[in-house]
């Protein structure tokens, strides 16, 4: 299976050079790159992306399952999920970016004027953050996750603030570099997935923080998911932080 992904996703990065498809203004909802391509790959056949259903627009669907590609604020698809999970099983895809390519283009021209690697990599946790905030969801049987792991370029305007004119700059777009793998969360126990190694037999969210090479907020929501998921529990205090154990399969 990731190969498979791993090629189709070659062929579309190959086809958008090819076509002379640029970053930014792709579709009609102002979509990014990396969101393009990742809806051209899941799903060639356009007649069944950007599907009306109801009084909302899934990323795709073909009638049998519906898939929606969200990079952040889950928690915006709340009402989205009301209508969609009654209609369809619903898949929601979360890339996450484990290498980031930083590149600052001149606004003007459009020339890029700086490539840097990001000192922030992308970890599977970073998915729980994103999770937990529609955690009153997780126990519907039609929900599930894809995690795509990718290398990805990242764009942005030097129209900021600051002598360098990068504080708060444009996030122009975010394309893929290389696809690198998947990870499905379709039942609980896939959840597992979460855990770093290292754990002792307890431990606290600091613990947790420290096996993963997470913030410690990251740690935090991930604990809250896999507690909710009863993968760990709270075994007792150490201090003022709890302190977790795993629970046996």
């Amino acid at each position: 299976m990731k190969n498979d992904l791993k090629r189709l996703f070659e062929k579309e990065k190959c086809r958008i050079q090819h076509s002379g498809d640029g970053a930014g203004g792709i579709g009609t909802l102002g979509e990014k790159s990396l969101h393009h391509m990742i809806k051209n790959v899941l799903m060639p056949d356009e007649t069944f992306q950007e599907v009306p259903i109801g009084k909302f627009v899934a990323d795709i669907y073909d009638g049998k399952k519906i898939v929606e590609i969200q990079s952040k604020s889950f928690h915006v698809l709340k009402r989205k999920l009301d209508t969609f999970l009654k209609i369809a099983p619903v898949t929601i895809v979360y890339p996450i970016p484990v290498k980031k390519y930083l590149n600052w283009i001149d606004p003007l021209t459009g020339e890029i004027k700086e490539t840097r690697v990001s000192s922030k990599h992308g970890k599977i946790q970073d998915a729980a953050v994103e999770i937990i905030r529609i955690k009153s969801y997780l126990k519907e049987p039609g929900l599930s996750f894809r995690l795509l792991f990718f290398e990805v370029d990242e764009y942005k305007l030097l129209d900021g603030y600051g002598e360098k004119q990068k504080l708060h700059a444009t996030k122009y777009d975010r394309t893929a570099r290389s696809f690198l793998k998947e990870v499905r969360l379709e039942k609980s126990e896939d959840y597992r997935a979460f855990l770093p190694d290292g754990l002792g037999e307890t431990f606290t969210s600091k613990d947790f923080k420290k096996c993963a090479g997470i913030a410690l907020k990251t740690a935090q929501s991930t604990l809250n998911l896999l507690t909710t998921l009863e993968i760990t529990r709270i075994e007792g205090k150490c201090g003022r932080m709890n302190l977790y154990c795993i629970n046996q399969k």
